[in-house]
């Protein structure tokens, strides 16, 4: 397969050779391809000879065309990845079966901000909300004099404080990243004994199930989820295994596997109910950067860092860093602390010390931040 980028200069037709000489089309003839910047060749003789391949172009502002040559060994371009029709794509060479990606990156879906009306009694309705991390709370004053204080037992942990006001109509929102983070935070009236006498209190809920993506559609490239790796001891020094609770394993792993639904026919994505989380090596495959895998560019300077065919076949890949469910200290890094850390691959932007192409084992924060997750098995296309 061949992939090509135009440097910048507007193209309004492509046109592919190759062929056993410079300017032949005795291999391979493409036919006029407009805008498509890809194809895929056959006939291509698998001997050791040279291919000569010719790739025409039209800019948008001329009636002529223009070329450019390039020489191959017939051996550098036998085809490595299979496009399987079912959403899925194989590594001819490394017998791995990857998951295909749909949508836009950048399209997801905005945080929402849910509101909760403050009194005008001893209470704030409602009390107990769930919301999604990334996601805001607004208080309302109906009446009263209160105020909104975070803290469970009554007790300030000084988080935020509204301060105490009786003006109906006021509003308070929660700071900035309060609620980023799944789990459980209160909040209480610090005005006399409305809390301690009269139990106003609330809590939000931050929970991890309702992850901040773009749909349902497991599939959509814009989709974030947590590892949650979990040291479970008892394993060698500096290689403890782990467990993982996050919800790329409780949500999208269960999704493609048929955990919600296993009696329904087909009810596993395509038909294989094995999908999991790749390995740190397996991710390196894949990526192009300083820190990729043997046989791949070893330098990015556009993102998303990932290899041209592979890309070509396999939908859009987010440009920042990938989940693995490789631990940290799994036979790489000695004396990494904690042992829970897992190992990130970045196909884009840079993460603090973490560039483009680069792997690293906090990439973009502990295993309970949110990340882009690619399933992987071993197989073919079936």
């Amino acid at each position: 397969t061949f992939v090509w980028v135009s440097n910048n200069t507007p193209v309004a037709e492509w046109w592919l050779y190759a062929g056993s000489s410079v300017g032949e089309n005795d291999y391979y003839d493409s036919g006029n391809l407009f805008g498509e910047t890809t194809a895929t060749a056959t006939g291509i003789p698998e001997d050791g000879s040279l291919v000569h391949v010719r790739l025409w172009y039209r800019a948008t502002d001329t009636s002529g065309w223009d070329w450019v040559d390039f020489e191959y060994l017939s051996e550098e371009l036998v085809v490595r990845f299979e496009d399987c029709g079912d959403g899925t794509v194989a590594d001819l060479q490394t017998g791995l079966l990857w998951e295909k990606k749909t949508g836009t990156p950048g399209d997801a879906v905005q945080a929402v901000d849910h509101a909760v009306t403050v009194g005008p009694g001893r209470f704030f309705s409602p009390a107990n909300i769930t919301i999604a991390p990334g996601d805001s709370v607004t208080w309302t004053w109906a009446g009263g004099f209160h105020s909104v204080t975070s803290g469970g037992s009554c007790t300030a942990d000084g988080g935020f404080d509204s301060g105490n006001t009786r003006e109906v109509g006021n509003v308070f929102q929660s700071p900035e990243g309060a609620y980023d983070t799944p789990g459980v935070y209160p909040y209480h009236c610090a005005v006399g004994s409305h809390c301690s006498r009269s139990g106003m209190e609330g809590v939000v809920n931050v929970d991890g199930e309702r992850f901040l993506n773009a749909s349902s559609n497991p599939h959509d490239v814009n989709n974030v989820y947590s590892i949650d790796a979990v040291l479970l001891g008892g394993g060698l020094a500096g290689y403890n295994p782990l467990m993982f609770a996050g919800t790329a394993y409780r949500t999208f792993l269960a999704q493609l596997n048929g955990v919600f639904d296993p009696d329904t026919s087909g009810g596993c994505f395509a038909n294989h109910c094995d999908w999991r989380v790749p390995k740190i090596s397996e991710l390196q495959t894949i990526l192009v950067g300083p820190e990729a895998g043997p046989g791949q560019e070893r330098s990015c300077s556009t993102p998303p860092c990932v290899d041209a065919a592979f890309a070509a076949m396999a939908g859009p890949t987010a440009s920042g860093c990938y989940w693995s469910s490789t631990s940290a200290n799994e036979g790489m890094t000695a004396g990494v602390t904690p042992d829970s850390d897992v190992w990130s691959a970045n196909f884009g932007d840079a993460n603090g010390a973490v560039g483009a192409g680069d792997i690293d084992y906090q990439c973009s924060g502990d295993s309970s931040s949110l990340q882009p997750v690619r399933a992987v098995r071993m197989g073919t296309c079936n």
